[in-house]
C-alpha cells in the first residue's frame, strides 16, 4: 500500500485484501498493520483502531493479535490501562489480562540477571537507603524496577516510591554515572528529580530517579485518553521551555517522543529518559526541535505525518495551526525557547478569544433580556 501523509484506516487496510480474509490471515494483517503505522507515523495501536473489523467472538486469533499490540504498547502504565479498557470495551477485558500474562511470562531478552534487593549508600542501620522492588519495564535500555526510598520515609515523608534504573555498560564505561549527570542537568519542573546513582558491580550500575505520578503518552494513547486541546498546548509550551534549559545546560536530549514524555498527575509534561543525551552541537539542538514539532503534531492528530506539509492532515481551528507549526518546526527548526514561546502565546491567545468569545455572547443576552423586558413593561 503507497504511503500516505496520514495512516488509513484498518478498514481500508482489509479493504485491499485480495480476498475475504480467516481469522488466522485477519491477525497476521492487525500485527503488521500495528507494526508498519507504528514505524510510519508513531501510531499506537489501539482496541478502537480495529473495532468492528475484528469480533472477540468470531476472530479468536485476530483479537488476542490486538489485545497483545495493546498491552505491549502500554508498558509501564498496563494496569491503569487494562482497567479503562475493559470497563470501555468489556468484551476485551479476558483477552487483555491473557496478553499482560503473556508478556510477564515472555520476559525479555536482555542480560540483566537478577537485580539486588537494595541500592545505594547505607542508612544508619547499615542497610542501604532505596529498596528495590518489583520490575516494572525491560528492554534494550536495561531494566527499571519500583523502589522506596527509606531517608524520606523514615523522617516523616511518609511513602516515598521512587524507581530504580539498572543499566550495564561496557569496560570502563558508566553510562549510569553519564544519565544521571545528564538529567541532573536541568531544575525545570518539566524534568525528573535524580535521588543517586552508582554501581552493583559485574559491569552494572543504577540511576533512582523520583516516581513521578502519571501516564505516559504512549499509555494513554493505548488506553484511547487524549489531552484536552488548551492543555496540550500549554503544556507543550511548558515543556520546550524545560528543553531549552537543557540545551542551555549544553546538551541535547537525542530522544524526544511520545515514550518519553509523562503527563503527570498535576497536568505537566515531564521529559524522562536522558540516556541518549549528548553534547549540544547546532545540528543535535535542531533535531530535538524537530522532534518537538513533531511531539505537537502527535498529540494533535494521534500520529505524526509524512510528508512534506500538512495534506491531508489539514484540520479546522486551534488543532490545525498547532498541526501547521509542528511542520514548519519539523522542515525548519528554530530553537526550543522560540517554539516554548510561540506555543505559550499561542494558548494566550485561544484564552483570549474564547474570552471575548463568552463575553460578546453574554452581551447579546443581556440586550436581548432589556428589549424584551421593555416590550412589557
Amino acid at each position: 500500500m503507497p504511503e500516505s501523509p496520514s495512516p488509513p484506516d484498518f478498514a481500508d487496510v482489509v479493504g485491499g485484501a485480495p480476498a475475504p480474509l480467516g481469522d488466522a490471515a485477519l491477525a497476521a494483517l492487525v500485527r503488521s498493520d500495528a507494526v508498519r503505522c507504528g514505524e510510519l507515523y508513531e501510531l499506537v495501536p489501539t482496541i478502537a483502531r480495529y473495532l468492528g473489523l475484528v469480533d472477540p467472538a468470531t476472530d479468536p486469533d485476530a483479537a488476542r493479535e490486538v489485545a497483545h499490540q495493546v498491552v505491549h504498547a502500554a508498558r509501564t502504565d498496563r494496569d491503569h490501562v487494562l482497567q479503562r479498557l475493559s470497563s470501555i470495551h468489556p468484551a476485551w477485558a479476558r483477552l487483555l489480562r491473557e496478553a499482560a500474562l503473556a508478556l510477564d511470562l515472555l520476559g525479555s531478552d536482555d542480560d540483566a540477571g537478577p537485580l539486588p534487593a537494595a541500592v545505594g549508600e547505607p542508612m544508619p542501620d547499615g542497610a542501604p537507603r532505596f529498596i528495590v522492588g518489583d520490575v516494572i519495564a525491560r528492554g534494550a535500555f536495561g531494566v527499571i524496577a519500583e523502589g522506596l526510598d527509606r531517608m524520606l520515609a523514615d523522617h516523616g515523608g511518609g511513602r516515598s516510591d521512587v524507581v530504580v534504573k539498572f543499566v550495564r555498560g561496557g569496560p570502563g564505561e558508566q553510562p549510569w554515572a553519564e544519565e544521571s549527570r545528564r538529567a541532573s542537568a536541568i531544575t525545570h519542573p518539566c524534568g525528573i528529580e535524580v535521588r543517586a546513582h552508582g554501581s552493583v558491580g559485574g559491569g552494572m550500575g543504577y540511576v533512582v530517579f523520583e516516581r513521578i505520578r502519571g501516564r505516559s503518552l504512549v499509555a494513554m494513547a493505548a488506553a484511547e485518553e487524549r489531552m484536552p486541546l488548551p492543555r496540550a498546548i500549554s503544556a507543550m509550551g511548558e515543556l520546550c521551555d524545560a528543553i531549552a534549559e537543557l540545551h542551555r545546560a549544553g546538551l541535547a536530549h537525542g530522544d524526544l517522543s511520545p515514550a518519553n514524555v509523562i503527563l503527570d498527575s498535576f497536568g505537566r509534561l515531564r521529559l524522562v529518559d536522558y540516556g541518549l543525551a549528548q553534547p549540544i552541537t547546532p545540528e543535535r539542538a535542531a533535531v530535538d526541535v524537530a522532534r518537538a514539532g513533531a511531539l505537537l503534531q502527535w498529540l494533535m492528530l494521534g500520529h505524526v505525518p509524512r510528508g512534506p506539509g500538512p495534506g491531508n492532515d489539514r484540520v479546522p481551528g486551534w488543532r490545525g495551526r498547532m498541526v501547521q507549526v509542528g511542520w514548519e518546526c519539523r522542515e525548519r527548526p528554530g530553537t526550543a525557547l522560540g517554539l516554548a514561546d510561540r506555543l505559550l502565546r499561542a494558548e494566550w491567545s485561544r484564552e483570549r478569544v474564547v474570552s471575548w468569545g463568552v463575553g460578546a455572547g453574554v452581551g447579546v443576552l443581556f440586550v436581548a433580556f432589556t428589549a424584551i423586558s421593555r416590550l412589557f413593561l
